[in-house]
Order: C-alpha cells, then sequence, then structure tokens
C-alpha cells in the first residue's frame, strides 16, 4: 500500500510539472522609460483614446506593453524589453469572430471540460507594426493565416480542480497552446 501512495503521488507531481503555467506580473511605469520606437509604432495606431504603459514580466523576460482604448476596443500592444513590437491584442466579443472559428472553440473546450465559462477573447495580430495597425483601423477585424486567438476561460472537469486557462487558437481554430493562470499572490483581502 505505501508503494502504491508513493508511486501515485510521484507520478501525480509530475503531471503537475508538465502543465504549462502562466505567471505575469504587471506594474506601470512612466512614457519617459518607455523606449523610443515602442512609441513611434504606438503612433501608426489611429483611434487611440486613453490608456497607460505598463512593465510585464513573465517567463520569458521582461515587456513593455500599452494597454487601453483604440477604435473603442480594449486593446494591448506588447513591445521586447527594447521596444520591437510583437504583438496587438484587441478585445472583442464571441459574436465579433467568424462563426466557423467560434463554433470550433467552443467545441473543443466543450469536449475537454464539463463547465466552461468565457472570461475574455481576445484577436492577436503579430507582423510588421505598420501593417499590423493597417489591419486594426479597417472596418471590422480581419482574419488571416496570421491571425490567432485568445481565450481566458475558467474550467471545470470532474475530478479536478476549477482553474483559469488561456488557450491559443489557430485561424482556422486549432488549439495551439493552454496554459493555467497563476493567480497573483496579494496582501490584499479578497471577499
Amino acid at each position: 500500500m505505501k508503494v502504491f501512495f508513493v508511486f501515485l503521488c510521484f507520478f501525480s507531481s509530475v503531471g503537475l510539472q508538465a502543465q504549462h503555467k502562466k505567471v505575469e506580473k504587471e506594474y506601470p511605469v512612466a512614457e519617459e522609460r518607455v523606449p523610443e520606437n515602442a512609441i513611434v509604432c504606438l503612433n501608426y495606431f489611429s483611434g487611440v483614446q486613453s490608456g497607460k504603459w505598463l512593465i510585464e514580466e513573465n517567463e520569458t523576460g521582461q515587456h513593455f506593453e500599452f494597454k487601453g482604448r483604440i477604435n473603442s476596443h480594449f486593446t494591448s500592444v506588447e513591445f521586447t524589453g527594447e521596444g520591437d513590437f510583437l504583438d496587438v491584442e484587441v478585445e472583442v466579443r464571441l459574436s465579433e469572430i467568424p462563426d466557423s472559428i467560434g463554433i470550433a472553440i467552443k467545441k473543443l473546450l466543450d469536449e475537454r471540460y464539463d463547465k466552461i465559462r468565457i472570461r475574455k477573447i481576445q484577436i492577436q495580430y503579430s507582423g510588421k507594426c505598420s501593417e499590423v495597425a493597417l489591419k486594426i483601423r479597417r472596418k471590422g477585424l480581419p482574419v488571416d493565416s496570421d491571425t490567432k486567438f485568445e481565450v481566458v476561460a475558467r474550467v471545470k472537469k470532474k475530478g479536478v480542480p476549477t482553474a483559469e486557462y488561456e488557450f491559443l487558437f489557430s485561424a482556422e481554430g486549432a488549439l495551439e497552446r493552454c496554459a493555467v493562470i497563476v493567480p497573483r499572490n496579494t496582501d490584499i483581502l479578497d471577499y
């Protein structure tokens, strides 16, 4: 019996370590500390209504990020630590993405989990900053082969604790990445 318990504990911990985890920390930064090329890139985007600059730290390093409203959508523009453009994420509703992709995403999540609560959907564009800015300016949000869809959802599966995940889907609705979101450790009590 002891051997079985040790065996079970070992393989349970191996499974947990193999699962990709997303750990992020964001904090505000003054625009003066943002690299000039990041500010120049942001100027390509017309319709910037309001926003703030942040530094984001995650498993890949430190990045600059502008979060705000662009053309009435909550938008996040990400840059490397040196200010090079990475991508733009535009928050949308499920009804704003093509039906075929929405159905594929919903079907995959329904097959894998017992309960799903989608918290956020973002269309993700990458490439050259000026070209991505042109895509965002057009009426509607175009979907091409470089487009990705990021879905944040709270999911429940029988026998597994409820958790929040970030899913990345291709332009065809195929799952490319799944990561459990590790909640921030705060000193403030949440009620």
